[in-house]
């Protein structure tokens, strides 16, 4: 797993990097249950998406989605 990760970081940085440099950005928070010891928590599932075909824009759709265990940390994920 951490070889797919240290691999895979730079696209996901060029992902997220064409994601968050449009005019027009869609996000959702999605609250998901995850286990903890000995019961469930809350955590969040959150996903940015660009897409400016409806508005006649050249660049390809794309979709990042990051998890965190709070509100507050996925919000800062977008900025």
């Amino acid at each position: 797993m951490g070889a797919c990760t240290s691999t895979l970081t730079p696209l996901v940085a060029l992902i997220r990097a064409h994601v968050m440099a449009t005019k027009r950005i869609h996000g959702d928070g999605t609250t998901v249950p995850v286990l903890a010891k000995g019961k469930t928590i809350t955590g969040r599932l959150w996903t940015y998406v660009h897409d400016d075909r409806p508005f006649a824009g050249p660049a390809p759709p794309a979709a990042i989605f990051f998890y965190s265990r709070d509100r507050m940390a996925g919000e800062l994920i977008g900025t």
